[in-house]
């Protein structure tokens, strides 16, 4: 703006050729309020007998046709391609739609219904919680389109993203938790069949994990935020194929560890029985010696 050039035609033109500027000094209003009021009628009727008569500058404008002379100069202004608008229609628009995009956060913050959600989310999974979220969301991204429509399309899109990133931060904690009450739950499930597969055939043979593993997807599925950009399905089922593994190996270990201890007790008393019977067997002998040594 401020590198913008004059026309050649008003080079040297001043202000007051454009203008009428005239300076009315009034009274203190609170020295002198009566004054002051009347001084402020004088002037105002001065104001519209310029504006009815036409004085002043060459072509002035009479008050009944400002407005369209008005428009006629607002069209000549966005026409200018000197004048660099658009700078300023962005810069609104950022400003705005910045405005926008944290109203529509604190409203999902402190929405009623999120906030009882990631409360239960704590203690356990909560059921259905893609579904429960993403219209809260979804809700907030609509309001926040429908208000800054009119702005600049860049900036517009721009803070809509940040607006999902910012929400998707107070999610994705909550997420996160529910997934993990899931997942040691569907572990729990499995150690608890395995063990009865233990108890019954008294070997853990290979366990069926792929359907647990099924199970597990569709529960992430049950959880998935539509809005969201994450991907933690891949992560959380290498985790949960993990816990599986080393739930098999810490029952097959434990497993051995009683039978092992069971064969050593058999062992143990085998020899006892042993020990005693050779005990026995020369004690009788002995007797018999004895026996024998009276006699003669």
């Amino acid at each position: 703006m401020g590198g913008m050039k004059k026309p050649e035609a008003q080079l040297n033109a001043s202000l007051e050729d454009f203008f009428n500027i005239k300076v009315v000094a009034l009274s203190n209003f609170e020295d002198k309020p009566e004054q002051f009021e009347n001084e402020v009628a004088g002037l105002r009727e001065r104001i519209i007998s310029i504006s009815t008569s036409g004085e002043g500058a060459a072509g002035s404008t009479p008050a009944s046709g400002f407005a369209d002379y008005a428009k006629k100069i607002w069209d000549k202004i966005k026409e200018d391609k000197d004048l660099d608008l658009p700078h300023y229609r962005i810069m609104v628009a950022e400003i705005r739609c910045n405005k926008i995009a944290e109203e529509k956060y604190q409203n999902f913050y402190e929405n009623r219904s999120w906030l009882q959600i990631e409360k239960d989310a704590i203690s356990g999974a909560v059921q259905g919680f893609g579904a429960k979220v993403s219209p809260i969301i979804a809700i907030n991204l609509s309001e926040y389109d429908e208000e800054a429509q009119h702005y600049d399309e860049t900036k517009r899109d721009a803070s809509r993203k940040q607006l999902i990133e910012n929400i998707m931060k107070v999610v994705k904690p909550t997420y996160l938790s529910v997934v993990e009450h899931m997942r040691h739950a569907i572990r729990a499930k499995f150690e608890e069949a395995a063990v009865d597969e233990l108890k019954k055939n008294g070997v853990l043979v290979a366990m069926k994990t792929h359907k647990y593993i099924i199970e597990f997807k569709n529960q992430l599925k049950d959880a998935a935020v539509k809005q969201a950009n994450w991907n933690q399905d891949t992560e959380q089922l290498a985790q949960l194929e993990s816990e599986i593994a080393r739930t098999v190996e810490g029952i097959r270990a434990t497993n051995e560890l009683l039978e092992q201890q069971k064969k050593d007790k058999r062992e143990f008393w085998l020899n006892s029985a042993s020990i005693g019977a050779n005990v026995l067997n020369t004690a009788a002998s002995v007797a018999s010696v004895i026996m024998v040594a009276g006699h003669a």
